[in-house]
């Protein structure tokens, strides 16, 4: 395969953020002047000082919209014109050449509707940034299946996040986008399951053995509580079961619409489409639920301690151990390099660099 790195400019980055700025700045400075689009829709209440914009060159476009995150995210798809776009988190990176990669792939094979690479997480102590493997699942995950039905489906009792965070058409991720963003649902990652849905209703996708996605995993604290979507606690299995049945059957005919229009003519209930992809998922989770012995009991146990002494391992877990790896950042490439995914050192080594001056700074 030719790699050009020009087609980036054929892709568009939406970034919402909220209260991390110092992180949008470190974002949009990595990204000025490498080709692509990036758009960052700012929830903040104040906005950035523009003496601090003024050295960013026109491919990073910053919006101010103090509002909530399904409202900027709609607002976001107006400034979308290129072929190609991904969602992308303001503490974290892409890596160019991944990229470059994934709109090869899709350009070659007009089956495709959305392509990711592989996952790193990085934790950051002081200077010291160690990695690991994030969504181990993702190796070699293709959704390939010709009947959109059973692309769904299979997607959804195997799930794995392989679609929101990919380079995807931006045609149709503005279809989804456009569902999605008319109501927010209230059980925990409502936009994640709508648009791994949506996408793998759509056409097919694939994940690519090369490094793209590198995820932070302790330099902030996940935003939380703020929209109906962000409650951990409201899990979809409660959700679905339980709703009330005018919110549920208003979320069943959006969806149904969406998958019309995204994949129109087909001679099914697409209605009957969007119960069986729930469905599949609430078994999916369910079932891993049941299966996760170590959270079966760490429940219990919090159940049992008092809320003085819960509080301070809640605090210790955050603060401390939450997903920390214990290789270097680069050992951890390394070793997924070593399992037959490729790996851009030279970028990887420019972005943690990146990270480390940056903290340092702060």
């Amino acid at each position: 395969m030719t790699l050009d790195l020009k087609n980036l400019s054929e892709l568009t980055l939406v970034v919402p953020s909220y209260n991390r700025q110092e992180f949008i700045l470190r974002l949009m400075n990595y990204w000025s002047g490498s080709g692509l689009k990036l758009i960052v829709m700012d929830g903040t209440i104040i906005k950035i000082d523009p003496s601090l914009l003024n050295k960013l060159l026109d491919n990073i476009q910053y919006i101010h919209c103090p509002t909530g995150i399904y409202d900027r995210l709609k607002i976001s798809i107006n400034f979308v014109n290129t072929k190609y776009v991904a969602l992308a988190g303001d503490d974290e990176f892409y890596i160019p050449t991944a990229l470059s990669k994934c709109i090869e792939e899709l350009k070659e094979n007009p089956e495709l509707v959305a392509c990711c690479g592989r996952s790193l997480a990085f934790y950051v102590e002081n200077t010291v940034i160690n990695g690991g493997v994030q969504y181990p699942e993702l190796d070699n995950y293709i959704i390939e299946d010709n009947n959109a039905n059973d692309r769904l489906l299979f997607h959804m009792k195997n799930y794995a996040p392989s679609l929101t965070y990919a380079v995807c058409l931006s045609e149709l991720w503005k279809k989804s986008l456009t569902c999605i963003t008319n109501k927010e649902y209230p059980f925990y990652a409502a936009f994640e399951l709508q648009f791994e849905m949506l996408m793998s209703f759509a056409g097919k996708s694939k994940v690519i053995p090369e490094l793209m996605w590198l995820r932070s995993i302790n330099e902030n604290i996940p935003t939380r509580g703020t929209d109906p979507s962000l409650f951990p606690e409201k899990i979809f299995s409660d959700w679905w079961i339980n709703s009330e049945i005018k919110e549920k059957k208003l979320f069943v005919s959006s969806m149904a619409l969406a998958f019309e229009k995204m994949n129109s003519g087909l001679n099914i209930n697409y209605q009957d489409s969007v119960y069986e992809g729930c469905n599949a998922f609430r078994k999916f989770y369910e079932y891993h639920e049941k299966n996760n012995y170590k959270k079966l009991l760490k429940k219990i146990i919090l159940k049992l301690l008092p809320n003085n002494i819960l509080k301070i391992i809640r605090n210790y877990i955050k603060e401390k151990n939450r997903n920390k790896p214990s290789d270097s950042m680069l050992q951890a490439a390394k070793k997924l390099e070593n399992s037959g995914v490729f790996v851009d050192l030279k970028q990887l080594i420019k972005i943690e660099s990146i990270i480390k001056k940056f903290h340092q700074i702060n």
